[in-house]
């Protein structure tokens, strides 16, 4: 920092000094010799105090609604704008899917979640809004998985308890086979089954859907026979 004073100029260094500088020469301050010219600071650094750079990857999907989307270890990390509110990324498909497909993702709570929850959800359909996606994901704190079909607050829910340790997060398969009309959905090892209720013909978005959190995802791999 700098400051002027009377006919000086006042100068500290990062490594504690003050040195002032004046028109008539270089005047003596205080002597230092019995004090450490550093004085170390004992706290433990914080780990967010230089944090890396910002990377925005809304550009990423085709849509996006209520949410923010930036990069993480994992791939995505999504942070809903408010609560009480269903927040989704979707990638729009090259070509529309008509027989079976398998989705994999994997995802993590945020430490400091920020008043956010803890649930997300690998979801697809043949459109883009809320009530035309299936989801299979997990409330993490309640260690609940579910395939939801049609909205995600008030849509039909099948259900199972899961183990999903804060460490290791949750691994999700979605099997589906538009033919058959059916979805095999497995988290961290157990399976749900359900039949799509609303006939699908084909999915042309895919991604990710959380009610009011802060989750991290990985990309989605989309593989077909």
């Amino acid at each position: 920092g700098m400051a002027a004073a009377g006919d000086g100029l006042y100068m500290t260094t990062v490594d504690g000094r003050v040195i002032r500088l004046a028109g008539k020469g270089v005047a003596p301050l205080r002597k230092t010799d019995k004090e450490p010219v550093r004085i170390a600071w004992d706290q433990p650094e914080d780990p967010a105090y230089i944090l890396p750079p910002v990377v925005r990857k809304e550009g990423d999907f085709a849509k996006v609604t209520r949410c923010k989307v930036v990069a993480s270890k994992l791939g995505y990390r999504l942070r809903s704008t408010g609560k009480k509110q269903v927040s989704v990324a979707l990638k729009k498909l090259d070509r529309p899917i008509t027989g079976s497909v398998t989705f994999r993702t994997r995802m993590k709570a945020v430490a400091n979640g920020q008043g956010l929850l803890s649930n997300g959800y690998l979801a697809f359909g043949d459109g883009a809004r809320d009530n035309a996606l299936i989801k299979c994901g997990a409330r993490l704190r309640q260690q609940q998985a579910s395939i939801i079909q049609g909205s995600l607050l008030k849509g039909k829910s099948k259900g199972a308890k899961i183990s999903a340790p804060d460490d290791k997060g949750l691994e999700i398969i979605v099997k589906v086979d538009l033919k058959a009309q059916n979805i095999v959905y497995t988290a961290n090892g157990v399976t749900i089954e359900a039949q799509i209720q609303r006939p699908l013909k084909s999915i042309t978005h895919v991604g990710y859907a959380m009610d009011s959190a802060l989750m991290d995802f990985t990309p989605v791999e989309v593989q077909t026979p």
